[in-house]
């Protein structure tokens, strides 16, 4: 829809998210050394997974990576001091590379998410704290509330009855960039499931430089980890450590998926005349 060469907005025509985002990462690489800064707006793309996993593609290059997500069909947060749902959880992510192991900041506006919710709901489980609202706006552990009832309860933003203007201004900070920026929105947008993307790759080459961003990062990181823990032998953990060496496990011992996981596969597999791989 539109390309200076440093900005780009797009109409994903609802083909898979994860698809579209890999395109503008591939082109944000190849222009970022001209322009030092990629931005890019999508609207009506569809769902783009493990935002972590993406930016994690632009640290691993010596990138600073920003990506958020929302879907202006459908509500299932309410806004701070309401109870209708109106939000989605809005998931928002950074990523910056470091010496060692990349931070990778993966998180959303709710206190939980919708998949999360459903899982619970399908097996009949009750959340171990009231991260949800019923219909009444009353606090409840029961994930039934967000769709199984009438009215429909919510989700709860990010800090809760006391905080959640904090998680409020998240969810609206990420609507702006997401529907305001691709000009496609909660206004004018057809109720089909989907959702809005904003990018951004930042090349810290254009402007301190990534030596002294490296200098900078690597110290904080430093810092943070020997920080005195809250519980002995529990040392403070940064964002995409944990990530880093499940990578490592995985390729090593290969990635453990539930039956019903591999059921599903296999059945998408058949329809499509793949050959799944064997497990080992």
């Amino acid at each position: 829809m539109r390309d200076n060469g440093a900005v780009m907005v797009w109409d994903g025509n609802y083909l898979p998210g994860l698809w579209l985002v890999q395109q503008a990462l591939d082109i944000a690489f190849e222009r970022i050394a001209r322009h030092g800064v990629m931005t890019f707006a999508m609207r009506r793309s569809h769902h783009i997974a493990c935002l972590a996993t993406l930016v994690k593609q632009a640290t691993d290059r010596g990138f600073v990576a920003i990506l958020a997500t929302s879907d202006p069909a459908f509500g299932f947060v309410a806004p701070y001091g309401g109870r209708e749902p109106l939000l989605t959880p809005n998931p928002f992510a950074i990523g910056y590379p470091g010496t060692h192991t990349p931070i990778l900041v993966d998180i959303c506006a709710s206190i939980t998410t919708v998949s999360m919710t459903r899982q619970k709901a399908a097996t009949g489980e009750d959340f171990e704290h009231p991260w949800l609202l019923d219909g009444e706006g009353r606090p409840t552990r029961n994930p039934r509330v967000l769709e199984q009832t009438e009215p429909r309860g919510s989700l709860l933003l990010l800090g809760g009855l006391e905080y959640g203007h904090k998680g409020f201004g998240l969810a609206l900070m990420v609507e702006a960039l997401t529907q305001g920026l691709s000009g496609l929105g909660r206004k004018d947008t057809e109720k089909r499931w989907g959702g809005n993307v904003f990018l951004q790759v930042l090349d810290p080459d254009a402007f301190a430089g990534r030596e002294a961003f490296l200098e900078q990062m690597d110290y904080l990181t430093e810092r943070c980890q020997a920080n005195a823990p809250l519980r002995e032998g529990m040392p403070v953990r940064l964002p995409g450590e944990q990530a880093e060496r499940n990578i490592a496990a995985a390729r090593e011992q290969g990635v453990p998926l539930s039956e019903h996981t591999v059921q599903r596969l296999g059945g998408t597999a058949q329809r499509f005349g793949l050959v799944m791989p064997a497990a080992f």
